[in-house]
């Protein structure tokens, strides 16, 4: 039981520390994993060449094949699976092998294709794979921003990176206004595709380095990096006008309201920022619709010095 068990661990490890690697080699640039692998193919060709029938090391072509195709995409596979075969090829020939047909070291060489191409697509459709459901794990079925899961990691991610340069930030908190209305009279189909529109048009005014995510429902939160209060509260002007513009083309009723927290100093808690730009966009409601209650949050004295 203990000897299966062990087993079974070291599989785990093994495979955890395969998937490690692959996933490292996938984050560097292309160039850097197809030199990497034609090196080793050369490098396995030149010892192929140098090997008696005892020692065979075709199989190790499988490797570089692999993490090209893993890591850089099914076309390197398949490129790297005829240079693999290819090389094989010559190193065998090199050796002066005997043979009983002169066929015999180009079937073999075909087969070495082949069964190298086989692998190198299923690398790559794993890793197609995993890039899918790893998207499907982190944004919005709906709208394709991201989860609240995802907005999490990565606000917190800026968070730190923020407290250590000291650069301000904006939390940003949107509640649509008459969304009901949409579903009760037109139906849930046109409330998804008014949700789409909604993501569409957050997309086209924040910054590559700030954030959007729906919470749930009608509510969506941005997060601005290195937003000062009178960067943010401009582009929140901005999205504000040009939704409403949206929304008039569409000929909907729906605006919304946002609340809007702008820290100088940043809390170690992301919740305490999104519960700032919440308790801001209740008092936007207050106001009627399509409002905008931005405020910069002092770390003594709480919400104060600006107000919008």
């Amino acid at each position: 039981m203990s000897a299966r068990r062990d087993s079974s661990e070291s599989s785990s490890m093994s495979r955890s520390t395969t998937m490690a690697l692959l996933t490292y080699f996938s984050q560097q640039p292309n160039v850097l994993v197809l030199v990497l692998a034609l090196t080793l193919i050369i490098f396995i060709g030149a010892i192929d060449a140098r090997d008696s029938y005892e020692l065979s090391s075709s199989l190790f072509y499988l490797g570089p094949t692999l993490l090209a195709a893993y890591s850089v995409g099914r076309w390197a596979g398949i490129g790297l699976s005829l240079v693999s075969a290819l090389t094989w090829l010559v190193a065998d020939r090199i050796a002066v092998h005997d043979y009983t047909s002169p066929v015999a070291q180009y079937w073999n060489a075909g087969f070495q294709f082949v069964l190298f191409l086989i692998f190198a697509l299923f690398a790559s459709s794993l890793r197609a794979a995993l890039e899918r459901e790893r998207h499907r794990a982190n944004t919005d079925g709906l709208t394709g921003v991201a989860n609240p899961r995802r907005f999490l990691e990565l606000v917190k991610a800026d968070v730190v990176q923020a407290r250590a340069t000291g650069c301000p930030v904006t939390m940003a908190y949107l509640d649509l206004d008459d969304f009901k209305l949409v579903n009760d009279r037109l139906g849930h189909g046109a409330g998804d595709e008014l949700l789409r529109t909604v993501a569409d048009v957050l997309r086209d005014h924040v910054r590559d380095e700030d954030v959007i995510a729906r919470l749930g429902g009608d509510e969506f939160a941005i997060f601005f990096f290195d937003a000062s209060y009178e960067t943010a509260g401009e582009i929140l002007e901005r999205l504000r006008r040009d939704f409403l513009s949206e929304m008039r083309r569409h000929e909907s009723p729906v605006s919304f309201c946002i609340g809007a927290a702008t820290f100088v100093e940043i809390p170690d808690s992301v919740n305490e920022l999104i519960s700032e730009a919440d308790t801001l966009m209740y008092l936007a409601k207050a106001k009627g619709k399509n409002a905008i209650e931005h405020r910069q949050v002092e770390p003594s004295r709480g919400v104060a010095d600006h107000d919008g």
